[in-house]
């Protein structure tokens, strides 16, 4: 037992016993401490998509782990895997089993980098760096999880020493040693890749001195050869898997990082534990880039005054020369998680240590530096701490919640459908009767279709699982096919996931097929197809077939949206167009093709009638959407309608919420009775400070409280001292849906709206709604904003006088003619104008009110090609939005400005310029007096 204790004392660099005894004390204080945070709710949070992954592989035998790890798309060496596959057989697979072995090896990591500070520098130095390590957010975190990271940072202290003591200490080394090195480089190259950078670094620093050996004879060169030789020889069996890992290390989307944020990046997470802390804690990231430049001052400023040079720069090289090689790597092929190189929290937080202890020993200046990094560290790690423990967002994705929630939801037996093969959601299924089924979705649409259709036979109820970091629908198949075969009840998001809910009826729907053949710039709609009849408050499901004809870079979106008949939007979703493997229209070959699933969902509330669906493409470029393009390739608009759906009667009473908060709606105190049986529940104004012209509109949440209403027409009117201004009156939804048709305890959404008068006065209002002789419910107020109004007649470039509707043209400014030439075209010719297709065209259009209107016009700007093709266009209310033609006052002058975008911007060639009005809703265009639809500007335009 003497030899045992002399022993035990000299490896924990202990000399008298004295000192061991307070130096035991400490050390035991720090492991007791890293051994409860480390198992202190180990158990607290789910297992996540990982670690399910890491349990798959260690229940499976050992020829069957090593083939799954081997596969494609599976990131790490197998080290890890048989080590937990050996610790489950002997304690279990339960939660806190799997993550108990992590957390041993965190504990052992702390004793490791107590003996690394022991021998590097002294006791103190080791007992600081374990008490700042066994409270580090980052390292309790990967303590806590059954992956390998807690096993790469044990094997890089221990390296670190065996490192060290090679190129230090020139004592012989025994067999023992020199097999032990060999052990532990072996174990870490089997734990991560990223082992081959750790030992890159550490063999840079030992090199020169290896050097020195050879020039002196010593073996010690030859045997490290050696022990380098036997780890990359028990490396060749793992070999092909590891060079097919590197020629795929791409992730999907990943951009090559940039120095400085690269850094910041990772040493926040080696001090917060989280990736996301950096972003959402203003705290935390101030600390950590304070206590990131207090560090590296303080490193510099030690480096130059203390005698422990050489252990400092051993430990600075083996934390950035790693980072550099792994920055290296990453512009290249990008695709990180700061998690690879948790095992650098080593010798950063050893410098730390020592930093905080040498200066502990120099004269006041030094005390006080010292005593700044010990408080920044603390304090950084402290604001970690809290924001972790305090905000769910932090949390782990929760696949124990899913698979509970589903387990109460479901009836036994009932099927699950996955389109990511979840290992931890399979992990907690199997504590369940649920059957849960892994869908590849990337396969074609008749393999999936018919996989779904025999998993779904005889059932009345399925759920769908979205794991919110990965999956394989990205064209949206699944949803789509159970749209068909049923409608979604339920929708729950729980941490990381969505589960869908579905009632399933043994009939398929049937699809109304339409071949458009319509193009959207580069992309032809070849095919769409959709459900022509659906209950209100469940969903259309859509398919549409894509192909791409023309080079492109761009990756596009599809937004897809159900119309009224006022062009109004009543739902909409928007998706990426992408083909079965996730690849964006941009990484298309010209002449492939694609087909898209959509289910646009509709809340309850949407009346039962019957409205358009409409497609838009667009890109983050231009968000207003590709024209669409005619058989002569002229532009069509942006919209091109599909179909008509038809919203029938829900056959359930449908209680989902109506999501006022999106809609902007306002719920009221309590319903308010308009008359009889009809109620409003929530509102919402679309402004609160009109002008003349503007449209007010008004979203109503009605609700009847019983059936066989009478028809009742509410009268939405804006008052103002007992004066009613403006009202409309109406059935609902423009009519189409009367009261009489409502049922008990139905609830319809409304919107209505009321064009201010070009007359109004000034000065607030009150909006309100009534029906017959009821007293009004009043829904809160508005500003009416004074409007100036120029009757003095413009001095335009071109001055005319083109009538058009109740509207005339009395001239126009058209920027590249030359300032202050002011043509009268009743008496003067004009010069052609020159333009170069490409640039920028700037119109003002002066109008004159002829007569008062009630209807808020759209004016169109179009040039046109010799053979009436459109090449360049804008078209938008007039002066922008800011003077709606329902505000103009009779004789008053307009300034109308709008700037064309070119939609042929390699056209030459003569063109001219059309003007004019339509209504917004139906396209229909205002009339000249001699029935034309369009004004045509007498300039005579050439474009180069």
């Amino acid at each position: 037992m003497t030899a045992l204790g002399a022993s035990l004392r000299r490896w924990l660099g202990i000399e008298e016993e004295r000192e061991g005894r307070s130096t035991l004390l400490f050390l035991a204080l720090i492991l007791v401490l890293a051994l409860i945070l480390r198992f202190w709710h180990v158990d607290a949070q789910s297992l996540w998509y990982d670690e399910g992954w890491s349990v798959h592989l260690a229940r499976e035998g050992v020829r069957s782990a090593l083939a799954q790890a081997a596969s494609a798309g599976h990131t790490h060496p197998p080290g890890y895997y048989l080590l937990l596959m050996a610790w489950v057989r002997l304690v279990g697979s339960s939660v806190i089993a799997v993550r108990g072995l992590s957390a041993l090896l965190g504990l052992f990591t702390v004793l490791g980098l107590y003996r690394l500070g022991t021998v590097l520098f002294d006791r103190s130095t080791g007992l600081t760096a374990a008490f700042f390590l066994a409270i580090a957010p980052a390292h309790i975190i990967y303590s806590q999880e059954a992956r390998m990271y807690a096993l790469l940072a044990l094997c890089f202290t221990v390296l670190l020493g065996f490192f060290y003591r090679l190129g230090a200490d020139d004592r012989p080394w025994s067999r023992g040693d020199w097999i032990t090195l060999a052990f532990w480089e072996i174990a870490a190259i089997y734990t991560h890749y990223f082992a081959f950078f750790l030992l890159i670094g550490m063999s840079a620093w030992l090199l020169p001195r290896l050097v020195v050996y050879v020039k002196e004879g010593r073996p010690r060169p030859r045997r490290w050869l050696g022990v380098q030789g036997i780890a990359l020889l028990a490396f060749l069996p793992w070999l092909a898997p590891a060079l097919a890992r590197a020629k795929g290390h791409v992730s999907l989307g990943a951009a090559p990082p940039r120095i400085v944020p690269f850094l910041l990046q990772n040493w926040s997470f080696l001090l917060g534990g989280h990736i996301g802390l950096y972003g959402r804690e203003p705290a935390f990231a101030f600390a950590s880039k304070a206590l990131l430049g207090i560090a590296a001052l303080s490193v510099v400023i030690l480096y130059m005054v203390e005698d422990h040079r050489r252990e400092t720069a051993y430990l600075v090289l083996q934390g950035l020369l790693p980072l550099v090689l792994l920055f290296a790597l990453m512009r290249v092929r990008p695709g990180f998680h700061p998690r690879y190189i948790l095992m650098l929290i080593v010798p950063l937080i050893l410098v730390m240590g020592h930093v905080v202890v040498a200066f502990s020993r120099r004269r006041m200046g030094y005390k006080a530096l010292g005593l700044l990094v010990a408080c920044g560290w603390l304090g950084a790690t402290g604001l970690a701490a809290h924001a972790l423990l305090a905000d769910s967002y932090y949390a782990r994705d929760d696949a124990r919640g899913v698979v509970s929630y589903l387990n109460e939801t479901l009836d036994s037996g009932a099927v699950v459908l996955m389109d990511m093969e979840d290992w931890a959601l399979h992990y907690y299924f199997d504590e369940t009767d649920l059957a849960d089924v892994y869908i590849d979705a990337s396969q074609s649409p008749e393999r999936v279709g018919m996989r779904v259709a025999s998993v779904l036979e005889g059932r009345s109820r399925a759920a769908q699982v979205k794991w919110h970091q990965g999956e394989t629908d990205r064209r949206g198949m699944l949803p789509y096919l159970l749209e068909s075969r049923g409608r979604r009840v339920d929708r729950h998001r729980l941490g990381g996931y969505t589960v869908h809910i579905w009632s399933l009826s043994d009939e398929i729907s049937s699809l109304v097929s339409k071949e458009p053949g319509v193009r959207f710039g580069p992309l032809r709609l070849l095919e769409a197809k959709m459900e022509p009849s659906v209950p209100v408050g469940e969903a259309v499901p859509i398919s549409l077939a894509w192909k791409k004809e023309e080079t492109i870079s761009r990756d596009y979106k599809v937004a897809l949206s159900l119309v009224d008949q006022k062009g109004r939007t009543l739902a909409r979703c928007d998706e990426p167009m992408v083909d079965s493997v996730g690849r964006g229209t941009g990484d298309w070959e010209v002449g492939r093709w694609s087909v898209n699933y959509h289910t646009l969902d509709l809340r309850p509330g949407i009346a039962p009638l019957a409205y358009a669906v409409r497609v838009l493409v667009y890109h983050e470029g231009q968000l207003s959407g590709l024209d669409v393009l005619d058989e002569a390739g002229a532009p069509a608009g942006k919209y091109y309608d599909i179909g008509t759906v038809e919203l029938t009667r829900s056959v359930e009473d449908d209680h989902r919420e109506l999501g006022r908060e999106a809609l902007g709606l306002r719920l009221l105190p309590q319903p308010a009775r308009v008359a009889n049986g009809l109620y409003i529940v929530s509102y919402g104004l679309s402004e609160s400070s009109l002008r003349a012209g503007d449209t007010l509109s008004l979203l109503i949440e009605w609700h009847s409280t019983e059936g066989d209403l009478p028809s009742y027409h509410p009268v939405l009117q804006l008052t103002r001292a007992g004066e009613v201004l403006i009202k409309a009156q109406g059935a609902p939804v423009y009519g189409d849906y009367p009261t009489s048709l409502w049922r008990a305890d139905e609830v319809v959404l409304e919107w209505r709206d009321l064009v201010v008068p070009a007359d109004t006065e000034p000065g607030d209002a009150q909006v309100m709604i009534r029906v017959a002789d009821e007293p009004p419910v009043i829904l809160g107020g508005v500003r009416i904003e004074d409007v100036r109004h120029d009757f003095e007649p413009p001095s335009p470039q071109v001055g005319m006088a083109q009538p058009i509707g109740p509207f005339e043209l009395v001239g126009y400014d058209f920027v590249p003619l030359h300032d202050h030439i002011i043509v009268d075209i009743q008496r003067n010719k004009l010069p052609d104008v020159e333009l170069t297709a490409g640039e920028p065209i700037s119109l003002t259009l002066y109008w004159q009110g002829e007569a008062t209107v009630s209807e808020n016009y759209v004016v169109f700007t179009h040039l046109l090609d010799e053979e009436g093709k459109l090449v360049a266009q804008h078209d938008g209310p007039p002066a922008g939005g800011a003077r709606p033609t329902a505000g103009w006052v009779k004789g008053e002058y307009v300034v109308d400005s709008h700037r064309l975008a070119w939609l042929d911007a390699d056209y030459a060639g003569r063109a001219v310029l059309e003007v004019g009005f339509y209504e917004p809703t139906s396209g229909e265009r205002l009339r000249t007096p001699r029935g034309e639809s369009r004004l045509l500007l007498p300039s005579e335009i050439v474009v180069r």
